[in-house]
């Protein structure tokens, strides 16, 4: 089979922007989204075994954000982040609250 009996087959594969999720999630994934898209922040605080005290902190949108202004997936808890660890957030009540969604890694 060449190329040329190959391309049409590829009809439609970025096309339909709705269907495709890598796109959606870029259009989602905006500097300076509204409610509902996602942000980057830093985690400034967490605890760990040698500290399970230290207070769950993470800075988002320029701003502290504290234990009782977070959410996470259970996955990151009791002692899944550090301090200077990047997480993806989805911010939530206007911006005042946010869901840790996962740790973001470099590649």
């Amino acid at each position: 089979m060449s190329g040329m009996d190959f391309a049409p087959t590829m009809k439609g594969v970025c096309e339909d922007v709705e269907e495709n999720p890598y796109q959606r999630l870029a259009r989602i994934f905006t500097p300076g989204a509204a409610e509902g898209g996602l942000c980057l922040g830093t985690v400034a605080s967490w605890p760990d075994q040698d500290h399970p005290t230290r207070p769950h902190r993470v800075i988002a949108g320029g701003t502290s954000q504290e234990r009782e202004d977070l959410l996470s997936s259970p996955g990151l808890l009791p002692y899944g982040l550090a301090a200077g660890d990047q997480v993806v957030l989805l911010p939530i009540e206007e911006n005042q609250r946010y869901i840790i969604l996962c740790k973001a890694v470099s590649v």
